[in-house]
């Protein structure tokens, strides 16, 4: 651990405003903003289906991540050590190990390149993947390790997420039992790890919120399979960025409109956030809007007249 101190000092060594920002800017790629965006260009642009697993292995993957900090417990570097400086105090809250923002980075990138299975895709998402985890050293948030160890995680995910989904999801019916399973085999962390105390909330939160995303898919894809059906396929390109331009505004108006409503340290609020902004952005407008220009394919006929 001393060597892995000794070694983020020597890269902060060299630190001023420019690498810090680049360093925040790549570090980025690796947050829930960015999952957001990718899912729901995913989703909504390029292949419903693809969608799907690509939400749930990530998803899987963050709330795994929270349990292991649980188990883990590990302190900060720069909690460790005075001299290692916190660049980033907003994404280095809670535990240590594995690094969040490596194992979402991995689960994310890796998703892709492992689901279109093309070289360059593989290359540039081991870039990117490396770029996050230099970053979270860089900026004091990880040891080394951390990051390793998150790398890791996230690339099991990539793999087991797909290969659950295909094996148990095969009719919306088999997908709300096999989400409900899931949240089922996770319930007992949510009793254990339950915040005593105020000064708690920050080691839980990502934990509580992950898991909340997880209640909120299964109902989700059940509306979308069994009553929306709407399709990435018939539907103009224009539509489709459209359609998903809106589901990012309504997830982040409901991200940023609900934290102005109530504290952000509350862990049963802050999870009510999370399932709904997921719930509402790709469950219900869809639903609303699903006769509509938005979500409606076009017919053979309309196509042929063209």
């Amino acid at each position: 651990m001393q060597f892995e101190l000794e070694f983020i000092k020597a890269l902060q060594s060299i630190s001023n405003g420019f690498l810090n920002f680049i360093a925040s800017a790549i570090s980025f790629l690796g947050e829930q903003y960015m999952l957001i965006i990718m899912a729901a260009i995913i989703y909504f642009i390029i292949d419903k289906e693809f969608g799907e697993v690509f939400c749930f292995t990530t998803l899987l993957s963050n709330v795994m991540n929270g349990v292991l900090k649980l188990l883990f417990n590990r302190t900060r570097p720069f909690v460790k050590d005075p001299d290692v400086k916190n660049l980033k105090e907003s994404t280095a809250t809670g535990s240590s190990f594995p690094s969040g923002h490596s194992q979402g980075a991995s689960a994310m990138y890796f998703s892709v390149a492992y689901h279109y299975k093309k070289k360059l895709f593989w290359i540039i998402a081991s870039i990117i993947v490396f770029l996050v985890m230099f970053s979270r050293i860089y900026l004091g948030a990880h040891y080394p390790t951390d990051t390793i160890a998150g790398c890791a995680f996230g690339l099991v995910f990539c793999f087991l997420g797909p290969w659950l989904y295909s094996k148990f999801s095969k009719t919306p019916e088999q997908k709300l039992i096999f989400f409900s399973a899931i949240c089922l085999i996770i319930l007992p962390f949510v009793f254990i790890y339950l915040p005593k105390d105020r000064a708690e909330v920050l080691l839980r939160r990502d934990f509580y919120t992950g898991y909340a995303c997880i209640l909120a898919v299964g109902p989700t894809v059940y509306i979308e399979n069994k009553i929306t059906r709407f399709d990435t396929e018939g539907v103009p390109l224009l539509m489709r960025i459209l359609r998903c331009v809106i589901a990012i505004v309504i997830v982040l108006a409901i991200y940023f409109g609900l934290v102005t409503l109530w504290p952000n340290k509350i862990i049963i609020l802050d999870m009510i956030r999370y399932f709904a902004l997921l719930f509402v952005g790709i469950g219900i407008y869809p639903l609303i809007f699903r006769n509509t220009a938005l979500f409606r394919a076009k017919k053979k006929e309309e196509k042929a007249t063209e």
